[in-house]
């Protein structure tokens, strides 16, 4: 049971966004981490809309979610983890919604980045990281204590802004730069962008390329300065066989550096065609986009 400072009358007015969460039960750790996230969701925010997505062979978060208030949809599927393909089911099912976040099993973020971003998201803003770049990974005896109770005053910012790049603490910034975790839309420009392309199968480089395909369009990111995303370690599990695994990042990494390449005029045509949603993973369907990552011009 959550039990930090923050009273429930005290929580984050968040009636206009939606959260979806992708999970898949592919290690205990996640689950774990799926229960610490959900308790500090709840009792930091007020009136926003959680979505659990889980897709797997067995589906575990059903009774969880019951009991958190959390709204909870199962896929069975004992193929990959078609993460943007979750994603975009889940934001565009947010109909009351004015905003989306994409978020991660695995990350809590700072109430005061939360109330900063949903500020910047209502000013305007597209799109909106809750932190500054920099991903934190709690480990060990802080991981423990958080799972115990997710209240990051636990962990001031500005110390885990201090947290070192290197060693066997139980905090290390094992990225400075992220683009990945937790990401806030504005509902209506994701879609005007394409939302996530979801020829990207799995992990790997799909928040990266939204990122830059929505910047190409206008659309460009912003952060919250000084305030760190705490990253609740696991285990590294693949969904499904290694090749295969290995195969979808090659093709990610691939595709991603392909989408790189086009113009604005070009992203538009895609995006107007319906080409970034593809019938059957991982396999895009062919016509125009196959037409423009062939170009040379």
């Amino acid at each position: 049971m959550f039990t930090g400072p923050r009273a429930m009358q005290d929580r984050i007015a968040a009636a206009d966004l939606g959260i979806v969460i992708p999970f898949r039960h592919d290690r205990p750790e996640r689950f774990e981490n799926l229960s610490a996230v959900l308790r500090h969701l709840t009792t930091t925010l007020a009136d926003a809309e959680i979505l659990v997505i889980e897709d797997g062979a067995q589906i575990h978060a059903a009774a969880l979610c019951h009991d958190l208030g959390v709204r909870h949809i199962a896929r069975p599927n004992t193929g990959a983890f078609h993460r943007t393909r979750i994603l975009n089911q889940g934001i565009e099912s947010l109909l009351t919604r004015r905003f989306a976040a994409s978020y991660d099993t695995d990350v809590l973020i700072y109430p005061q980045a939360w109330q900063q971003a949903l500020a910047g998201l209502r000013a305007g803003r597209a799109v909106v990281f809750p932190y500054d770049g920099r991903f934190c990974d709690a480990r060990g005896a802080l991981r423990a204590r958080l799972l115990a109770n997710p209240d990051l005053g636990q962990i001031p910012a500005d110390q885990a802004q201090a947290a070192p790049s290197k060693g066997k603490g139980d905090l290390v910034c094992i990225n400075p730069n992220s683009v990945g975790g937790v990401v806030l839309f504005d509902r209506a420009t994701y879609r005007a962008c394409g939302g996530y392309h979801e020829a990207f199968v799995g992990w790997g480089f799909e928040d990266a390329e939204i990122m830059a395909r929505m910047g190409k369009l206008g659309h460009a990111f912003h952060r919250i300065a000084e305030v760190p995303l705490i990253h609740l370690s696991h285990p590294r599990g693949r969904s499904w066989a290694a090749a295969s695994w290995y195969g979808a990042s090659r093709r990610n990494n691939a595709l991603f550096r392909a989408m790189g390449r086009l113009s604005a005029a070009q992203l538009t045509d895609l995006i107007a065609a319906g080409e970034l949603r593809c019938a059957s993973p991982p396999a895009p369907k062919p016509g125009l986009l196959a037409q423009i990552l062939r170009w040379k011009g």
